[in-house]
Formats: structure tokens, sequence, C-alpha cells
């Protein structure tokens, strides 16, 4: 919650910068959602794999982008929605979308349930954020002590606010959390999930809000059930809360429950209890509750049959308004008063199905006198139509709370009356009195009959007469103080068998502002608007709810409580306040004051001393119980202002008084400086130092006085050429510059401060010396880097020198070596170049070389071309030997990798010179042809190679022909096969016979899929042939098929472990079945690739379909 309300990511741009926000900002909380929606391996599996790829010095995408599809990759779904709710948001939407949908990674339905979850518990209202964020913070009082209201409520209520100025604000509407900071914060979610899951069920179940089918209703002394109208939701099922909302004992709620029946049991007996019920989706999705409903538990009063008349063989009507009364009595003179809680009777109407009820009470007269409680409307949906009363139903009128108590042997009227036109009721009777019991009047007047009834009930002598115990009452909280006006108390609760337990404080002391609670269920009273600082006296009382009189216990013994005193709310005296000592210099950097003590009901008093002029190094006091204070740190001859402030220690807000009036004071002038910087005679940090043949640096010990800056005088006092003084400079260190190499120097230093007019000279320091570094020897350089010597050729002497392209500046004997390049070159110490290239090194070559002298040394680029001359090719194997050939079948091979030739860029031809006329040499060196009868035997060739520029090389090639054998042919057919949109095999499927005629049952080969068909196998005899395989498909493509989308292929293993022979991407698409053939007598070229062969047909087309029909293959072979 309270990062859904911060700024980064509530829309509001509210500030909250409390510390507890760094959980989210440290980025914690996305992994701990993870983790507990998909296991804390998911984050084992990410850092593995992250280290896995950093000890194999794999490349590591540390991106944004690159880190989110790693985890959502070892988490195996769609995870961005869960970061972007936590403030990950990608560097690259739209590529990292292609990532996660390249890798197959689907949203997550327990994503979308979190963030719906998150979406309902947002505070809905100041009042409930302020609550929400007072109970997350505990109540504790912030660093300066002046509130104790949680940071965040704060920063959001719409109450004034103490600032750090102790000034009193109020947050601009636009920063007070209210309905539509809960809606923005609301709509921020729902666009999260509208982003990364359209069409989400966001809506809770209907009806919303909720309802009940069947409202709570007691079915014994301990149990309640009740049952709500079925919820409906496109994300089911629908689960239901029933809720318990009263607190009477043994009250409980149902909890989340797919059933939409609840019975509440473990209840008290003569209790009402109140209901609501939730329904949420599968989403989480949560409605609105149901208005509450409540029912009271049956007594455990034992129910008997009163009174009855239960013959029933006729009718009565009651209609158009009329009204009718049937009396009945109970009991004689004496016997206890009783109660009802049942009546049965017999009911029908007309078969005009009336539209108003039939109103149902008890009465002490005809048709009035209703007694309270006991008025039912009996509806028509109720009562069974039977065509004008040919037949009847029972009808039972029960009371949740008994009717009662009646005394005995008096008459009461069961009365009825319908509404208006065309609304018949009938009612059984009987018509000669027999059995009956009272009297019927039909609109007032005896009708001589009797009506069937049957009344239940109970004695009240049977009924609960003991008070609630413990009796006498006790405190289970004895009254205590809340403040200096209320007084609060609790009362140990109370057990009786007919509840609800009322509760009665009754104030005895008389003291003004004390009150009674009057009769309550609560166990709890607070006594409000008392005086403070005055004692008052309560007991507590306790009774039941028998009707019409509870039974009372005995009050408790009287407990007391005292107010707190009155709130402090005067500031300290006096006020405004005053100065015992006006602000006076101590010094010229020190002012000191004291303030007249303060007296205050709530101390200690504090005093705060303001300096308000601004002048440099003026400081408050802050806060402080000490009536003194010196400010310290202040500037010589320079006026400061001040005012003294006072405040009590009320919490949580001190009274704050007046502030004084102010004083001024003047800090004293400084003391006359006379006295030179120090360390005096000054003294080297670091001494003379020679840093090349021509400068000596050094630095002063810095100097400390009280009139800076401090200056530095350098003296050079050894006369050599060059030596300079550095005169008067604030910086403490010099360098001397434009001496002579190898020349001592020496040098002093000594410091002024200043004071004007005649700044405080110190000693100077003692000599100190520094001899300049030898002249240098310089090295040897190149005149030019890159050095392009002459060309040299291949095979032939090479001689050159570079001793003229380097020289040293003192003249110096230079000595002259190869550093790097190719072998082949030698460089002598005088710079002479010799040696004799070959053709690995023909073309541009390049070395390092170095020129060596007193002075150093120097490097440069030697280049050098060598130019080509022509190398013959060679043949690699001499004589060549080929695989035999079959007298009577094509032959095909190649010599095309039987030579090589060292000079780039040469290519190579082949040619037969000699040998039998059969064969052919292709210039590329391709061997075919057939041979026949007279070439069985061993055949001798020989072939040359010629490489386009005079060089040539022949060799021996033999190739043994045997006798050709038997020719054979067979068509083989579909066997199975395999489809990778549905997963199965075709014989699995049932649809072999799809493949194995040529009708008009086709397969659907689905945009982007492919199908495999294997195929029936052949017996071949020994030293079989394959001389031709052909494979045939009858198929045709929906209109629109884009030409060049169909993909054939011959090889094994499909669909895993498949390796492929050759692919066919030239065949053509039809509007209707034609047949293409595709020889594949070069893929499928022996017996094994025969009875292993597989014919795959892959779809390329992102729209349209392939559908082939009948598949077969023709092989042809000798034996």
């Amino acid at each position: 919650v309270a990062w859904m309300c911060s700024f980064n990511f509530s829309p509001r741009n509210v500030p909250m910068a409390s510390a507890e926000k760094a959980y989210q900002l440290k980025g914690h909380a996305k992994f701990v959602d993870l983790a507990r929606l998909f296991g804390w391996q998911v984050l084992n599996d990410y850092w593995y794999s992250y280290n896995e790829d950093y000890e194999n010095s794999n490349p590591i995408d540390t991106s944004i982008d690159g880190q989110i599809l790693r985890l959502a990759k070892c988490v195996g779904v769609d995870i961005r929605p869960l970061l972007h709710f936590w403030g990950t948001h990608p560097e690259d939407p739209n590529a990292l979308a292609a990532a996660i949908a390249a890798e197959g990674l689907q949203p997550s339905n327990a994503i979308l349930n979190t963030l719906t979850h998150y979406k309902s518990i947002v505070p809905a209202d100041n009042a409930a954020f302020q609550t929400f964020a007072m109970n997350w913070w505990g109540h504790q009082p912030d660093p300066l002590g002046t509130w104790t209201e949680s940071e965040h409520g704060r920063q959001w209520d719409s109450t004034p606010w103490y600032s750090q100025n102790n000034d009193t604000e109020q947050r601009p509407n636009g920063e007070i959390y209210v309905e539509a900071t809960a809606a923005d914060i609301q709509g921020d979610i729902d666009n999260i999930i509208a982003l990364y899951f359209p069409g989400a069920d966001t809506d809770p179940p209907t009806p919303n809000p909720a309802t009940f089918a069947s409202a709570p209703t007691a079915v014994s002394e301990t149990e309640i059930t009740m049952t709500a109208n079925t919820g409906s939701d496109s994300s089911g099922p629908v689960e239901y809360y029933f809720d318990e909302t009263s607190g009477n004992t043994g009250g409980t709620d149902s909890g989340w429950q797919t059933s939409a029946s609840y019975t509440d049991t473990g209840l008290s007996e003569s209790t009402q209890y109140t209901y609501t019920v939730t329904m949420r989706d599968s989403l989480g999705n949560t409605g609105t509750a149901s208005a509450p409903a409540s029912a009271t538990t049956l007594s455990s009063i034992p129910e008997v049959l009163l009174e009855q008349n239960n013959n029933q063989n006729d009718k009565v009507d009651v209609k158009d308004g009329q009204k009718g009364a049937q009396s009945f009595k109970h009991g004689s003179a004496g016997d206890p008063d009783y109660q009802i809680t049942k009546i049965e009777l017999k009911l029908s109407r007309d078969s005009d199905s009336p539209d108003q009820a039939l109103a149902f009470t008890l009465g002490t007269s005809v048709n009035g006198g209703t007694i309270s409680d006991s008025a039912v409307n009996i509806q028509p949906s109720e009562v069974t139509n039977t065509s004008g009363g040919s037949s009847f139903m029972t009808y039972t009128v029960t009371y949740s709370t008994p009717v009662g108590p009646l005394n005995p042997n008096t008459t009461y009227y069961l009365n009825f009356q319908t509404g208006g036109n065309g609304n018949a009721y009938y009612i059984g009777y009987n018509d000669d009195n027999t059995y009956g019991n009272g009297t019927y009047y039909k609109s007032g007047s005896d009708d001589g009959k009797d009506c069937y009834f049957k009344i239940f009930g109970s004695d009240i002598s049977v009924v609960d007469v003991d008070p609630p115990t413990p009796n006498p009452a006790t405190f289970a909280v004895p009254p205590a103080a809340d403040s200096d006006t209320a007084i609060s108390m609790t009362a140990t609760t109370g057990s009786d068998a007919t509840g609800p337990v009322e509760y009665y404080f009754d104030e005895t002391s008389g003291n003004p502002g004390g009150t009674d609670s009057g009769w309550q269920t609560s166990p709890s009273y607070t006594d409000t608007g008392l005086t403070a600082s005055t004692q008052y006296t309560y007991t507590v009382t306790m009774r039941d709810s028998v009707t019409p009189t509870p039974n009372m216990g005995t009050p408790s013994s009287p407990a007391n409580a005292t107010t707190q005193p009155a709130p402090d709310t005067d500031p300290p005296t006096p006020n405004p306040a005053t100065w015992a000592v006006a602000p006076a210099a101590d010094s010229d950097t020190a002012i000191s004051m004291t303030a007249t003590t303060g007296s205050d009901a709530t101390g200690p008093v504090e005093y705060y001393f303001d300096e308000t002029s601004g002048n440099p190094g003026g400081t408050d006091s802050g806060w402080q119980t000490s009536p003194s204070y010196t400010d310290t740190g202040l500037s010589p001859s320079t006026q400061y202002t001040y005012t003294v402030t006072m405040r009590d220690s009320v919490t949580p807000t001190p009274n704050i008084g007046t502030p004084s009036n102010p004083a001024n004071a003047t800090t004293d002038p400084p003391p006359p400086d006379t006295d030179p910087p120090t360390p005096n005679p000054a003294t080297f940090s670091s001494p003379p130092a020679a840093v090349s043949d021509t400068e000596i640096t050094m630095t002063a010990t810095t100097g400390s006085d009280a009139t800076g800056p401090v200056e530095y005088y350098f003296d050079e006092i050894s006369g050599n050429p060059g030596g300079t003084d550095s005169g008067w400079q604030t910086n403490p260190s010099y360098t001397d510059t434009g001496l002579s190499p190898s020349t001592q120097y020496t040098y002093t230093v000594q410091m002024r401060d200043a004071v004007t007019p005649v700044p405080n000279v110190g000693t100077a320091s003692a000599p100190a010396n520094a001899t300049t570094d030898p002249a240098p020897n310089y090295p040897p350089t190149f005149s030019s880097d890159p050095i392009n010597e002459i060309n040299a050729t291949e095979d032939a002497a090479y001689s050159s020198t570079i001793a003229d392209d380097a020289n040293d500046p003192e003249g110096d004997p230079m000595t002259f070596s190869k550093v790097s390049g190719p072998a082949w070159l030698s460089v002598a110490a005088n710079g002479a170049l010799s040696g004799t290239p070959t053709n690995s090194d023909v073309g541009l070559n390049v070395f390092t070389v170095q020129v060596n002298a007193t002075g150093g040394s120097d490097t440069a680029t030697l280049n050098i071309t060598v130019i080509n001359t022509n190398d013959a090719p060679t043949f690699t194997v001499d004589p060549i030997n080929k695989p035999d050939a079959t007298e009577g079948a094509a032959y095909s091979d190649t010599i095309a990798s039987s030579a090589t030739d060292v000079d780039v860029g040469d290519t190579l031809t082949y040619s037969k010179v000699s040998g039998p006329a059969w064969l052919s040499v292709a210039a590329d060196g391709a061997l075919s042809g057939t041979p026949g009868s007279g070439d069985v035997g061993a055949n001798v060739f020989t072939v040359q190679v010629d490489d386009g520029n005079g060089g040539t090389d022949t060799a021996t090639l033999n190739i043994t022909v045997n006798a050709g054998g038997t020719p054979h042919s067979q068509t083989i057919v579909v066997v199975d096969g395999w489809c990778s949109k549905n997963g199965k095999t075709f014989q699995d499927d049932g649809k072999v016979y799809i493949f194995t005629s040529s009708d008009n049952d086709y397969w659907d080969v689905e945009k982007n899929e492919y199908i495999s068909l294997e195929f029936s196998n052949i017996s071949f005899g020994a030293g079989a042939v394959i001389t031709s395989v052909t494979v045939h498909c009858e198929h045709h493509e929906e209109s629109g098929f884009s030409s060049g989308n169909i993909e054939w292929n011959v090889g094994t293993g499909w669909p895993s472990g498949a390796t492929t022979w050759g692919t066919n991407t030239s065949v053509p698409a039809h509007t209707s079945d034609q047949t293409d053939s595709w020889d594949v007598t070069s893929y499928v070229n022996s017996t094994t690739r025969v009875n292993d062969l597989e014919f795959r047909i892959k779809n390329n087309d992102n729209d349209k379909k392939i559908k082939p029909d009948y598949v077969y293959v023709t092989v042809e072979w000798t034996e």
C-alpha cells in the first residue's frame, strides 16, 4: 500500500520521502513477489545462470531488458506486468516484447490475480489511508518530537501539521488523499492489466452488491442457515464470504468458499445474529457486501401443540378485499401465560392468480387489536393454485421471536384479509363443529364454521427466570481516566440462556457531568463531558432478554476513577520572554546572554535564542533547557541581534510563547598583530630537488598567522648562472627554471604576514642545496615511418638497406635489427636487407625494424611487397581409386578435391587425357557415364588438372566396373506419420487412409505447420543397387496461397532427432488436385535410406493451407 500511494507509482506526484520506501527502491519487492508466486527456486535458477555465464566467460547482457528476459526464462512466464507494477520499465519495450514472445513466455493468471488483489486493497479515502498509515508506522514520535502522527499520514492528511520551523501549515487540496487519489491509483493498475492482459476480467461477480436467495434463518438453538443468490462471472468459480457482523457470542464468518450456502453453528440460543455476503471471482475481483440480514436462534424452551382444529373437509373464501377471523382460546383460569412459536393453516388460491398478498395477523378482536410481531404477508407465489380450492396445501407461519406472552382462558383471533378485487384465497374448515375450537367470522359475522389450524408454543412457566452471570456483576476493566473529561470501563461479559445480555453503568457520585449509560448491549462504556481532576464512582448491572420482564442481576461493587488534570494550554511566563542579562560581548568572537527564568506547570521550560541579523558566524541555540547561551565563532567588531523564546513540555505539541524584544551586542575589535608567521625561522617541507637538467623545485612548510594571507620569498644565493629569486608570493611552492645542467644552486625561504602598512617578516630558513641533472643523450630516430622498400620477387634473392633511413643527433654509431615480420627477411646490424621469399610470402609483407644508439632506440614499420610467380597445380594422390561402377547403371562421382594449387586465385579445371570412352570428366571434376558390358573389369584412365596459367599435372584414375544385375521396381505407400499441430501420429488418429488413395479425403497442413509421412519397406536381395527413387504427391492449396511457400523434405527421424537429406522449395501451388513428382535418387541412394525414408510437407505460408491427398514413392533397383 505504501508503494502504490507513493509518488513513484501514483500519478498524483505527492513526495513521500520516508525511509520505509527503501524496501521497494532497493528492488526487493519484485523478487519477493516472484518467489511467493513461483517458488524460491526461480531466483536460485536466475542467479545460477548469471554466475555460470560469468564463470565460463560468456557474454552477459547487463541491460535492464537483458535481466528481465533472463529472469522471465527462469520463471517460465512473462513477468513484465509484475515488474512494471514494481517500477521496473523496459528500455526498448518492442524489442523486449518480441524476445519474450520468441521464448514462448505467456502472461500468468497468478500475476493477474496479484495485481487485482493489490487494486482491491487501495485505501478508499483519507480516513482509510490514515488508519493504514498509523497502524503501519506504529504511532511512534518523529525525531523532532513535535507530533506522534505517522510521517506518511501527515504528508497526505487534511489537518494542519507542524513544520520543522514550528509553523502551522495546511496541505494544498492536490496533496490530500481523497477518493480521487484511490481512483487514480486503481486506474494505474487497470492500465497495466489492460496492457499485458487485454480483455482480462476485472469485474466482480453479479449481482453486485450480493443478495440473499434465502435470508438467514434459525434452524435450531445453535444454528442459522442462509443461501446467497448464485453469482455469475466469466472468471469462475465464484466464491462467497458470509460475514457475521453483530459480534455476538459464537458468531463465525464462513471464510471464502465455493458453496453459495452457509450454516453458522455453535451459536447462543435466543440470540440475534447479523450477516452479510460478499462474492469474488477466481481472479480476485471482489464485489460489494450485501445489505445486512438478521436472524434469532431458537429457544430451548420445549415447543408443544397448544390448540388445534385438524378436521378439514370444506373451504371458506376470503376474496375481493374481504376479512375473515377464526377465534381460539387456550388454558383455563389460573394457568400460566403462554407464547406462540408456530401456526399451521390449510390454504389454497383461485386460478385467477391473485397479485396481492393475504395479510395474516394475531389479534385481540375480530380483524383488530393486532398483537406485536405477529403480522405476516402470505405471497401468492407461496400458495398452490388449486383451481378454486379443490385441494389445499399446508402453510406454516413460523415466528423467530415467539409471540406473547398471551393470557390463558382468553379469546384471541387468527385474522385474514385480501387485497382488492380479483384476489381470492380459500381457508380449509369443517362445517359441523365436531372438532371445533372456536368460531369463524366472515366479514364480521359468525359463519358457524371452524377453520383448520394447529397452534404451537410453550408455557411461560418454563422460561428463563435467572439473571445473567456473574451475579453480582463485576468489572473486567475497572473505571480509568482517558483524559481530563472521559473515564472508560468494561464489565465482565455476561452469560445467560436468554440473550442478548444488556449492561447498565450507573454513575453514583453525583459529581458534575457524571452520566449513566442506560441499558446497552456493549459491555464497555465511556463517560464523557466530565470535570477535570474529579473522582467519579460507578457500578454495573446486567439483565437478560426475557420478555416482557427481563431478569435483572445485582449491581457490582462500586469502583472509583479520577479524571486527569486539565491540559496545560499556556506558554511559560513571563510571556513575551525577557532578558535577565542582555547580550554582551565576551571577546572579539563571542557574545553571551541569559533569559529570565521561565515558569510553567508542565516543565521543564526550554529556551530558543535566535540570532536574527544574519551577520557572519551568528548561530541560533536550538531548543535547550539552560536559560544561558554563548554564541561563538563570530566576526570581530560586528553587531549581532538576538531574541529569546520559551516553550513548555506539553506533548505532543508544546505551548510556545512570544519572542522577547530584540537585543543587540557588538563583538570586541581584534588585538594588534606584531608576530611574524610560524614556524620562525621558516623551514622546508620539501627541500630543493632537481626535476631536470634545467629545473629545481621546493616547498616551504605552510605558515600560520592571525593576519593572513602568509607570503613566501625563495632566495637563490649561490649566484650560479640562471638562478632566480621567487619574489613575495602566496604559494608555498616554487620551481626555479632556466638553470645550467650539472650545476649546484643554494636557496633559503622566509615568510611575512599581511599586517599593514608594514608586514611582520620572519627569519630566513637555513640554506639548502640541489644540483641540476646532467644534460641528456638523445636517441636515434627513423626519418620516415613507414619505410616502403623496393618490391621482392617470389623465389628470387632480395637485397636492399635501411641504413640511410635513420640518424642520431649526437652522431653515435647505430645498429639495426628486425623486431617482427615474415621469417624470409634478415636485417643485418649495418641495416642491410637480404633473403628469398616463397609463394606463401606473396603480397604485402609488414615488418617492424629497430635502430639502437647510445641515447636509446626507435622503431618503424617496414613494407616490402613480394611479386608472385606461377606454380603448377598437383594431384594430392596418384593413382586415384574411385568406387566401383555397375554395368548398365549410371555412375556419378568427382575428382574436384583431388588436386591443389598454392597460387591464390587460380581456378582449376579437369579433363580426361585417356581411358575407356564411357566415362566423362567435367571441367569441375565431376565423373559421369554408364559403362556397358564391354567395360566390365578394371578401367584405367589418365586425368589432368590445369591452373589456366600454364601449370598442369596428371594422375592415374582407377574404376572397376562390375557386371549388372536384374532390374526391379516397386511402389511403397504411406503406413504412418506425424502432425506438428496436434502432436499425434496418423496411426493413433486413424487418418492413414487419407494418403493411400486418390479421392476427396485431404489433410489440412495449417500455416507454419508440417506433417511427416513414413512408407512401407522393401525386402532387398543381396547386392541390391538403387537406380531410381521418385516421390509422387497429389495436392492442392487454398485460394490465395503464395507461390514458393511449399517446402518438401526427404530424410528420417521426425519429429525429434530428424536428419534432412534433401529439400525442394520449387513445388508449384495448385487450386485443384495435381500430382507433382520429385526425383530424389541422389539423396535416397542406398537400400538403407529407402527403408528409412520419411517425406515431410511444410507450410511456410502465413495464412492459407496445403491439402495433400495421395502420396506414394516408386523405387527402381538391380540385384
